[in-house]
């Protein structure tokens, strides 16, 4: 970890810390699995949903032309989820999450570690620099995070090799979740870690309650907003789940934000004192 003013402090941990995964792979896999083993799954790759009604007894998701009809709607479609603005609700902030994957140099692809850097001149979030077995990923992650600033941060060019981008808006701050045959999931939903922008221990774990309150709801024949509200607010709920964390990541970000780089240089110095402290730092649950 790398404070503004130049100063590291390392953190060693003695098992594994993280995975990087590689999304499109892992999109592409769940995608697989999901037609392998759901009969009646059909994926359509270029429809994007127009918008959808909810009646007493059914909901009608218009789609690229095509109604479809269904018992409820899961709204698991990203972070400028369609689902979540018809439903009226909204993130409390959105970031700009960029990466940047290319050769790097040999001693960035087999240094070991994870790197993070924290300053206010550059971002209101953090920059980080990750090896990849034989490639090196570069990332930025803030309100108003742009490629260029990433390559001259880094010193990115031409002779850095090709660049593979990807890039994508983050949702901070989870919204009301349910509505009447409705339940949003994953970004859609905001279920998003603060700390870091990453969700997908809390997406998968979201998508297995609403697996389970909307079976529910159908053995009950019940899809009403008081029946579903169990997804966010009941004692097995994803606020039971992980919804502390997020409230305490967002608590964080906000101290975070009003922080300038002499206070920051002051955090990561006392930071580096109680190292033993933060060795208990986990990716995906804050503290364990």
């Amino acid at each position: 970890m790398h404070s503004p003013n130049g100063r590291q402090m390392k953190l060693e941990k003695p098992g594994t810390a993280a995975y990087v995964i590689d999304r499109p792979a892992f999109d592409r896999f769940l995608a697989s699995r999901l037609s392998e083993n759901a009969a009646n799954v059909e994926i359509r790759l270029k429809s994007a949903i127009d918008a959808f009604t909810v009646l007493d007894d059914r909901v009608i998701v218009k789609s690229g032309g095509n109604a479809f009809e269904s018992s409820a709607l899961l709204g698991c479609d990203g972070s400028n989820s369609l689902v979540r603005r018809q439903l009226q609700q909204r993130p409390k902030e959105t970031m700009n999450g960029i990466i940047a994957v290319t050769e790097g140099s040999r001693a960035e692809r087999e240094s070991g570690f994870v790197e993070m850097w924290f300053d206010k001149e550059w971002t209101d979030g953090f920059l980080w620099k990750i090896p990849r077995g034989s490639r090196v990923e570069y990332g930025m992650l803030g309100t108003a995070a742009k490629f260029d600033q990433l390559k001259r941060f880094f010193g990115l060019s031409k002779a850095s090799g090709r660049l593979e981008r990807y890039g994508g808006i983050v949702p901070l701050g989870p919204p009301k979740t349910y509505s009447s045959r409705v339940l949003l999931v994953g970004d859609a939903a905001c279920q998003v870690k603060p700390w870091s922008g990453g969700g997908v221990i809390y997406s998968l774990t979201a998508a297995e309650i609403a697996a389970r309150v909307l079976k529910e709801a159908k053995d009950a024949n019940d899809f009403s907003e008081s029946f579903l509200k169990q997804y966010e607010h009941g004692s097995e709920g994803w606020k039971k789940a992980f919804g502390g964390r997020i409230r305490a990541g967002m608590m964080g970000r906000a101290l975070f934000k009003r922080m300038n780089n002499t206070q920051l240089n002051l955090a990561m110095r006392g930071m580096g004192r109680a190292r033993f402290l933060m060795n208990k730092l986990d990716m995906d649950y804050f503290v364990k």
